[in-house]
């Protein structure tokens, strides 16, 4: 294996920030109009599906796409990753109801997935370990486009020709990640070891219909599976837990010191952020009466809070521990989802709602990025794509449960409020998690 210099790791980071970016405005768009687009569709019972069949696909894309990287290079899967998205984009923009819109989602995981994994990879192998913190920071900065525009660009389009058309416009911008891969990505050099069998596809795939299983079966939408779901909720439950565990490092459960430590929090830190960053836009829209513009504005926030975070996380590094950086950013996101829980239910102005997250989205990205570059700097020669799909397989997964979870609770008695109360627990047992994370420290 060897580093791009020059004009080639220029072009590796064009091509990771197009495929990022691309991503990062379906996430973003999607989000943001989700309130509009279930007006428009029904299926209120489905609404937290939307988010957790994207976490879900995106689980089998992340094992896929890092073998394939460790076996064959980063190529093959730096193609059929942006494309599979492309097919995702188009999928919602011509939806006729909102178990479409589920559908075309799960695609768009598939896609969305590989792309994360293949960066990673990308970044591993491409550039050398001293300029890694400051690559994920930049690599962060690939959501600051979206994010200042996508909420503006959604509600605009929304307006002028129909939600659907934001869609359509995204899908050529996946495509042209997918054809500059080819001539890009084959520079870089297969690794010099061997990866092994395919044998974590088989577990991907049974996580993912489990606990699409379970969500459905568990939530609003169990009436989908009639009585059927009685009998379907526990061997689901058991054999999504099993599969989980051949799809993380051994000890990721209990948080043992090292890399496991780093996927337990990673899961954790997911599932408390994006959980509450998917179900904030319609929470100011419920208690606020806020336009799509105006409840996506908070989408913009986070990421651009991340982003600070994230080169923060770059600074810090030079004297901080991993453990203390991903502590400190943990503390941030608890107080974000607490502030917020305060805040948006009061009525007070939603400028105060942007303050709050914006407080939790600096936290995510100083302890995301933190965790992004002590797996790497842990990670045997040759098993980046590896190491790539265990961290990452911690976001879907973390994600997925959280947004299922959370679709039934806000739909309670306890709703939103609820919602964060969990969220901000799980921050807690995430900071316990942490730990481990300087024990095998370069």
């Amino acid at each position: 294996m060897r580093s791009e210099s020059g004009s080639g790791s220029a072009r590796l980071l064009a091509w990771i920030l197009l495929s990022i970016s691309t991503y990062g405005f379906d996430l973003i768009c999607l989000t943001a109009l989700m309130p509009t687009i279930r007006d428009d569709l029904g299926g209120d019972e489905l609404y937290g599906a939307v988010f957790s069949v994207f976490m879900l696909g995106s689980v089998v894309s992340l094992v896929v796409a890092g073998h394939l990287s460790d076996r064959l290079g980063p190529v093959y899967p730096g193609a059929i990753a942006p494309a599979l998205l492309a097919g995702g984009l188009l999928g919602v923009a011509v939806a006729p109801n909102m178990e479409m819109v589920v559908a075309a989602r799960a695609l768009s995981g598939l896609g969305g997935g590989g792309i994360l994994s293949t960066a990673y990879v990308v970044a591993g192998r491409g550039f050398p370990p001293e300029r890694r913190a400051r690559l994920f920071a930049i690599i962060g900065s690939g959501w600051t486009i979206p994010s200042l525009i996508g909420p503006w660009a959604a509600d605009a389009v929304e307006a002028a020709w129909g939600w659907q058309w934001m869609f359509v416009l995204l899908a050529p911008c996946a495509l042209l990640a997918a054809l500059l891969a080819v001539p890009i990505l084959s520079g870089l050099a297969r690794p010099e070891t061997h990866p092994g069998p395919l044998r974590n596809v088989g577990p991907a795939v049974l996580l993912a219909v489990s606990a699409s299983l379970v969500l459905l079966g568990s939530g609003d939408s169990a009436d989908l599976l009639g009585g059927w779901r009685y009998l379907l909720l526990a061997p689901c439950t058991v054999v999504g837990f099993v599969a989980l565990r051949r799809l993380v490092p051994d000890g990721t459960l209990t948080a043992r010191a090292g890399l496991p430590s780093a996927v337990a929090v990673r899961g954790l830190l997911a599932m408390a952020f994006m959980t509450t960053n998917s179900f904030l836009p319609l929470a100011l829209v419920e208690f606020l009466d806020a336009s799509v513009a105006g409840a996506g504005i908070i989408l913009t926030v986070a990421a651009i809070a991340w982003t600070v975070g994230a080169f923060l996380q770059a600074h810090l590094s030079r004297a901080w521990t991993p453990r203390g950086t991903a502590r400190l950013g943990l503390c941030l996101v608890c107080a974000g989802i607490v502030a917020s829980a305060f805040v948006i239910p009061s009525g007070l102005s939603i400028l105060v709602a942007y303050g709050t997250w914006a407080l939790g989205s600096t936290g995510m990205g100083l302890t995301y990025n933190t965790l992004s570059v002590y797996a790497l700097d842990v990670a045997p020669a040759g098993g980046e794509g590896r190491t790539a799909a265990s961290l990452q397989l911690a976001d879907p997964i973390g994600a997925a449960v959280g947004t299922g979870i959370g679709g039934a609770v806000v739909a309670t008695s306890v709703g939103f409020v609820g919602l964060w109360v969990m969220m901000a627990a799980v921050t807690v047992v995430g900071f316990a998690a942490a730990t481990g994370l300087e024990a095998q420290r370069p």
